[in-house]
């Protein structure tokens, strides 16, 4: 656990670092802040689409589920992270430049791997929403069905 706050701290001083460059101090770490909050909110994303993959069409429905979740989650970054922001930024500042390089390229991979890990498991969401829709096609077919009967989708197609 110590060592996953260690790297959110350190993702949360890069992403600082690169604010800070274009913006004032503090709208810098709200940026950071709100970055480091986005890329767990999309880990956190795909992990509950692949385990509970039925319930990604009620997200898509209601923006409620989303939005409490990521106030959540930035409060909670808030309260562990920037507000200790003057203690992570001096114990970063003295790194090597090839311990910086390396620790840069990880984070780099690190949100890639969370955008592609998102399409992986809406890809495979998906993929369970058509298996079962064709389910209940083959066995609604056995039932007779007066001739106006509407066919109604339960599951929304996700084009």
């Amino acid at each position: 656990m110590q060592m996953m706050k260690a790297f959110f701290e350190y993702f949360y001083y890069r992403a600082f670092l690169l604010y800070q460059k274009k913006e004032n101090e503090q709208l810098a770490s709200v940026s950071a802040l709100t970055f480091l909050t986005l890329i767990q909110f999309l880990n956190i994303l795909s992990i509950f689409s692949f385990l509970f993959p039925f319930y990604i069409p009620l997200l898509r429905t209601n923006s409620y589920y989303i939005i409490i979740t990521m106030a959540l989650l930035l409060i909670f970054n808030y309260i562990l992270i920037a507000k200790n922001r003057l203690v992570i930024i001096s114990n970063w500042k003295d790194e090597q430049t090839k311990k910086r390089r390396r620790k840069g390229f990880i984070i780099i991979i690190y949100i890639f791997g969370s955008i592609l890990l998102l399409i992986a498991s809406f890809k495979f969401a998906r993929f369970q929403h058509l298996k079962i829709i064709t389910r209940e096609e083959k066995s609604s077919s056995l039932l007779p069905r007066p001739k106006n009967h509407p066919t109604i989708k339960i599951y929304p197609n996700f084009n």
